[in-house]
């Protein structure tokens, strides 16, 4: 028996309607991914801003699609940092961005974990630019962190950004590197589980690089050569690593260490 046109029509309409917003090009996300990666391993400001416009280019031709507006809060989260030394009105705007683009990924999937953390992790870097912001926005990110980690308390990038953001935290308020340590060697464990089946996939060596930072400034230099060239095994081409972060801990092993 065939349904009639009459009733057929509304059904398809209402199937529609319910159907989850997938990207229909997964070959162009993946590529837009790639380039993400490419440029986050050459601390290249300008080709993570290329490979944002990309997820930009695809957010607007779907822009019911939760995950593309998280990637380019994640390009945002990227290149801020980044642009921080030669344009700070620059740096401000692209985390506003990321906020806004944060947002309306809510809007879509209101469980969407990554994007919690990555605006708790944006309201955290806007405090750079106006430190007093700190009294409300440190709240927020907090509460912004554990909602994600009620959504998805086994999401390796929650616990790197609750990292990264409890290392640049008073040690007063809950802050500091041993907690930040802990957050991040979590993350690690979490990555090393199994693959990311999720619609983001990234980290893996952001929470080894993190920790190196961490056991470095703690003068661990054994812990941070060994964090460091775990980052390195999972992205070789890592600028970051290779040229200043590793010579900046031979340079601090080699000097005699001053005792108070």
């Amino acid at each position: 028996m065939t349904l009639p046109a009459r009733l057929f029509l509304p059904l398809l309409l209402l199937a529609a309607c319910a159907a989850p917003a997938f990207p229909a090009d997964p070959a162009a996300v993946a590529a837009a991914q790639r380039a993400l990666k490419a440029a986050v391993s050459r601390s290249d400001p300008e080709a993570l801003l290329k490979a944002r416009a990309r997820f930009m280019a695809l957010a607007g031709a779907e822009p019911d699609v939760a995950a593309l507006h998280g990637w380019v809060a994640v390009a945002d989260w990227r290149v801020a940092p980044l642009l921080m030394a030669k344009d700070r009105a620059q740096a401000e705007r692209y985390a506003k961005d990321g906020l806004e683009h944060c947002e309306a990924a809510l809007k879509l999937d209101e469980r969407c974990a990554d994007c919690w953390a990555l605006k708790a992790a944006l309201h955290g870097f806007l405090i750079t630019f106006d430190p007093a912001s700190g009294m409300t926005l440190g709240p927020q990110t907090m509460a912004e962190l554990g909602r994600a980690q009620a959504i998805a308390p086994n999401n390796p990038r929650v616990w790197l950004l609750d990292g990264i953001n409890t290392l640049h935290m008073p040690v007063a308020f809950g802050g500091g590197p041993a907690r930040a340590l802990d957050k991040l060697r979590r993350a690690q464990e979490l990555f090393a589980a199994g693959p990311d089946t999720g619609a983001f996939d990234w980290g893996r060596e952001d929470a080894w690089i993190w920790a190196g930072r961490i056991a470095a400034q703690q003068h661990d230099y054994a812990a941070a050569d060994s964090c460091y060239a775990k980052a390195l095994a999972l992205d070789p081409d890592n600028v970051w690593v290779k040229q200043r972060l590793v010579p900046e801990l031979n340079e601090a092993r080699s000097k005699p260490e001053t005792k108070p």
